[in-house]
């Protein structure tokens, strides 16, 4: 690999130094970016009802706040993979930090409803056009298997403690200091990683073919998650037979009509339909939108349940969810041996019984419930996330291993839609029950708690019927060459790779 300049005129073994230690701290460029992504997904929950009374915000509107960085961040994903091939990797992850950097300072600085929107949606931009690059990064970088495997490891290890610290820091930083700053610390993070990515990621990383824009597909696949997101969260309050509303709905249907018909006809498609002739890429997809429907929308409006119903401060309300994501990580990392051991279909559909289970139980305490008793059900949760982990890897390991790389753009972008999906869909229930409630007479808190009751048994439904299709899915699984396996393992795992 080349080192650039930098290691100009040095001596062979100390280019190779060089290069060595220029490869690893490129990893901490990837690490740096994933990190940032990741941990303001969670940070942000608990922040929640303190930008909703700051901003002075209804449900409607700490939807919005949410959903407009996922919104952003699905629609633009496969872009991503896409100007990645176009431009390289090295370029197009130092835009998408900076991007995410400088969106951070504006949301951070924000003080009002649409500044924080516009920073949320600008954040998306830059996860959208980042995600894509840094498992390609490791990739091209790390050649030994040994040391990719390595690689891929700290990745997903950072993945898994950002989700496990995001609620906690998040509280200590909303309680002690101010919701502002869960943004402001991205920005010296997101300094140091282009710091660091300018001077050790090969200027040439990563840049493969020259690949014509889909402009068609993006733009009507942007429509589809717009209108929906759109009507979702605003159908409750404007009422879901306002022209609005309708108007969204048909827009919908009409542009996930425009984009079938371009993906099907362009030659170079940014979304490969044609992937779905393989049933268990199909199932197995379905299975993962109903597991992000269900299982992504309840962190949210459980933030809300342990602040505004149940009076947590935003420190206890954030290390509720330690233990849960800590059971998430340890299981997440014996998930292969579990599946070795006990079959990749048991494993998986033990997952999904399990955090089906969880998510009903959540239902159960209610307004005067103390923090411990939640832990069984959050516990269960966890556990169900980590089992279900091998999942992504074994549907797009079921395709030829060339097309590895698109399908997993197209499973990440799913799971990034159906996260979307979650939110927005358990919002409007929430949403709905909570008006009807109040109009019924009762307080606020009785009013949200039924809300939310109903849509944490909804989100369990979802669950269960995602064990049916992840069934179907990996019935159809046969044993593969463990080579060509290990080799399709490593491509399913790069977020957006088209």
């Amino acid at each position: 690999m080349s080192t650039g300049g930098a290691s100009a005129g040095l001596s062979p073994n100390s280019g190779g130094s060089t290069a060595e230690s220029k490869r690893w701290w490129s990893l901490t460029t990837v690490l740096l970016s994933t990190f940032m992504a990741q941990l303001d997904n969670t940070v942000v929950n608990v922040a929640l009802p303190s930008i909703g009374r700051d901003l002075d915000l209804e449900i409607s509107g700490i939807e919005w706040i949410i959903s407009s960085y996922m919104l952003v961040f699905a629609s633009l994903l496969l872009l991503g993979g896409r100007l990645a091939d176009l431009i390289g990797t090295r370029r197009i992850l130092m835009i998408g930090i900076t991007v995410f950097t400088v969106a951070s300072l504006f949301a951070g600085l924000a003080d009002s409803f649409g500044m924080l929107l516009a920073g949320r949606a600008l954040q998306g931009v830059g996860a959208a056009l980042s995600t894509p690059a840094t498992l390609m990064i490791i990739l091209a970088t790390f050649k030994d298997e040994r040391e990719r495997g390595k690689a891929i490891g700290l990745w997903g290890a950072v993945i898994a403690l950002s989700f496990a610290f995001g609620p906690i820091v998040g509280g200590v930083i909303t309680r002690f200091i101010d919701w502002g700053w869960i943004f402001f610390i991205n920005v010296p993070i997101g300094v140091v990683a282009v710091a660091i990515g300018m001077w050790s990621i090969d200027r040439n990383s990563g840049v493969t073919q020259s690949r014509r824009l889909d402009t068609p597909g993006l733009v009507s696949s942007g429509i589809v998650l717009f209108g929906l997101t759109y009507a979702l969260i605003e159908g409750p309050k404007e009422g879901w037979t306002a022209a609005p509303i309708l108007g969204a709905f048909a827009a919908v249907v009409v542009a996930l009509i425009v984009f079938c018909l371009v993906e099907l006809r362009f030659t170079d498609p940014m979304f490969d339909l044609t992937l779905f002739r393989n049933g268990t890429f199909s199932w197995g997809t379905a299975a993962l939108v109903l597991w992000g429907c269900g299982m992504m929308g309840v962190f949210a409006y459980t933030s809300l349940y342990l602040q505004n119903v149940l009076d947590f401060s935003p420190v206890l309300a954030g290390a509720v969810f330690i233990p849960l994501a800590v059971v998430m990580a340890v299981v997440a990392t014996v998930s292969g041996k579990l599946a070795e051991k006990f079959g990749l279909m048991r494993t998986v559909l033990t997952g999904f019984i399990i955090a089906a289970v969880g998510l009903a139980l959540l239902a159960i305490p209610g307004d005067s419930a103390r923090a411990w008793e939640l832990q069984p059900a959050l516990i269960l949760v966890g556990i169900g996330a980590g089992a279900v982990t091998p999942l992504q890897t074994a549907v797009a390991s079921a395709l030829p291993v060339t097309k590895v790389g698109v399908a997993s753009g197209v499973l990440n972008a799913f799971r990034e839609m159906s996260a979307l999906c979650g939110v927005t869909v358990l919002g409007a229930v929430v949403s709905s029950v909570t008006a009807s409630r109040i109009s019924s007479g009762d307080g606020p808190k009785v009013a949200y708690l039924d809300g939310y009751h109903t849509g944490v048994l909804i989100a369990s439904a979802l669950i269960f019927a995602g064990t049916l299709t992840a069934f179907l899915a990996l019935r159809q699984i046969r044993p593969a060459d463990p080579a060509e396996a290990e080799s399709s393992a490593q491509k399913s795992m790069a977020p957006a790779e088209s």
